[in-house]
């Protein structure tokens, strides 16, 4: 994809299932999860999902490591991460 933010509405929002998603897209493309909304509709509960791409390197892209693992914006994070205040 030749875009910098995704905004996923999964349709199954179960926790097993987002952190898969989370992960694979943190550990494929270098996304990381910027905010979440979760709302009650028609007695249904929807999460929606924005992440970013963090760009990186070539090197680290070989190496599969971040640039700065220790730096918040590109650490992973969990479903819910947003949603707990």
């Amino acid at each position: 994809l030749r875009t910098n933010y995704l905004f996923l509405q999964p349709t199954n929002s179960r926790p097993r299932h987002l952190l898969l998603l989370y992960d694979r897209l943190h550990k494929n493309g270098s996304w990381v999860l910027k905010d979440e909304k979760i709302v009650f509709v028609g007695g249904r509960w929807y999460i929606s999902s924005l992440l970013e791409r963090q760009h990186r390197s070539k090197v680290d892209r070989i190496s599969g490591l971040m640039s700065e693992p220790n730096s918040s914006e590109s650490s992973f994070r969990f479903p819910g991460y947003f949603l707990n205040d």
